[in-house]
């Protein structure tokens, strides 16, 4: 089956699914962990006997920088220094939140002492170590509706911060002062946040086509078309991974490109399969978990329920899960940490994909009508815990070894974004619209 009729096949199966629902209206010294057996997915007779697992993590460090999402340009960052027990140690308000014009869709980054924000209404926002706002930019094109470009995210790389925004725009800004050094205009908003490594930057629109253009004024080196979409479903996007001149470009059909960072020209193409019947957005495919790549592996998530390892050089895939991810998943120590798209946070076996624990957290808002669905972010590796946000205002630490809840702080207005962590400072965007610093 071509890529084209791949496409076609999975958006009928989606369209065939919303009709019927409007029409019915892991290794030694493991020891066995307590409680009930949990089938890894909704009517799925495969069960999870949770175990606990010993694991060595790399030791902590106190990186001083948060340039893309997860971290760095192949979305892997490793184990970062942190407090175990953090208090809020101040918020700062940094414009426009969640309502039901806007919407954030991108975490925060941060480099040479500052944290930079793009707020629902795409304003950017540069914060000091305190929360004291540096600048603002307002990069709403003229006779457009600030509202409107939601979207897109930041990258910082060689002393610059570059913007990918929903009005289909890639802007330079000098990070010290908020001046705009260049802009370039595209043919369609952006999804997510852009990579950028050496002099280029790389970012994919919701037309589905990955653009590669110069660090320095904008200009395209090269394009890459997906298989010819007509818009995500997803409620956000994924960015590409970068890695030793090598780029995983991730597109709403499920598919991800390899392809040389130098030239575009593709190596290899894999796509992500799935699908449910008793979720309609499951059965689209689009990549939710953006792609990490760590060594030769590659993995990446989509909202068709499955999370896979994929060999880097050659595209064959190595296992397979049948659990989705709305996030990146976090590779350390041999071991993969995920929250699937059921609200459960993981431990995978990244030898063979099996499922060392699984966590169950609150999925609803309203559990008896299964109503108002709990959006969580993360998770991150630091102070020896895996630490998750939740929209419904939580921030909870996982025990790596066991799946075990060692810490819950509340977090005001409830989180927006996955959270990062620079200097030992944890930053969470909020969705009314404020910066949150736990040390």
């Amino acid at each position: 089956m071509s890529d084209l009729q791949r496409y076609f096949s999975r958006k009928y199966m989606a369209l065939m699914a919303v009709v019927a629902m409007t029409l019915v209206a892991c290794g030694d010294n493991e020891t066995p962990l307590p409680g009930e057996r949990l089938s890894i997915r909704p009517g799925d007779a495969t069960e999870v006997e949770n175990r606990i697992a010993a694991i060595s993590f790399p030791p902590a460090t106190h990186n001083t920088e948060w340039t893309h999402k997860n971290g760095a340009p192949n979305h892997v960052i490793g184990h970062l220094a942190f407090n175990a027990a953090p208090a809020l140690v101040w918020s700062a308000d940094i414009g426009n939140g969640v309502s039901r014009g806007t919407r954030i869709s991108a975490a925060p980054i941060g480099a040479d002492g500052m944290v930079f924000v793009l707020d629902g209404a795409a304003q950017i926002s540069a914060l000091d170590g305190a929360g004291a706002i540096l600048w603002s930019l307002d990069v709403t094109p003229a006779g457009e509706n600030p509202g409107d470009g939601s979207g897109g995210g930041l990258s910082y790389s060689g002393g610059v911060l570059y913007a990918a925004t929903g009005f289909g725009e890639i802007l330079a800004i000098t990070p010290t002062t908020g001046g705009v050094i260049w802009r370039r205009g595209f043919d369609a908003p952006f999804r997510a946040a852009p990579s950028v490594v050496g002099n280029t930057i790389f970012a994919v629109t919701r037309a589905d086509v990955a653009y590669a253009i110069s660090t320095k004024d904008g200009k395209l080196a090269w394009l890459q078309r997906g298989a010819g979409a007509i818009g995500s479903a997803y409620n956000g996007g994924a960015s590409p991974a970068v890695s030793n001149g090598q780029v995983i470009l991730p597109f709403s059909t499920g598919d991800l490109v390899m392809v040389r960072a130098n030239s575009g020209q593709p190596r290899w193409r894999s796509a992500l399969d799935g699908g449910r019947a008793s979720a309609a957005i499951n059965v689209i495919g689009d990549i939710s978990g953006d792609p990490v790549i760590d060594g030769n592996k590659v993995y990446a998530a989509n909202l068709a329920g499955q999370t896979v390892q994929i060999n880097l050089q050659n595209g064959k895939r190595n296992w397979a899960l049948p659990v989705g991810a709305m996030g990146p998943v976090w590779p350390v120590a041999g071991a993969v940490f995920l929250v699937s798209d059921h609200a459960r946070m993981m431990r995978i076996d990244a030898r063979n994909g099996q499922v060392i624990w699984a966590q169950q957290l609150p999925q609803f808002s309203d559990p008896e009508d299964r109503e108002g669905v709990i959006r969580y972010h993360g998770p991150v590796l630091a102070g020896g815990a895996m630490w998750v946000t939740s929209h419904d205002g939580h921030l909870r630490a996982f025990a790596p070894e066991s799946g075990e809840i060692i810490t819950d702080i509340a977090v005001p207005g409830g989180a927006a974004s996955a959270p990062i962590v620079i200097g030992g400072v944890l930053y969470i965007l909020s969705l009314d619209g404020k910066l949150h610093a736990f040390q």
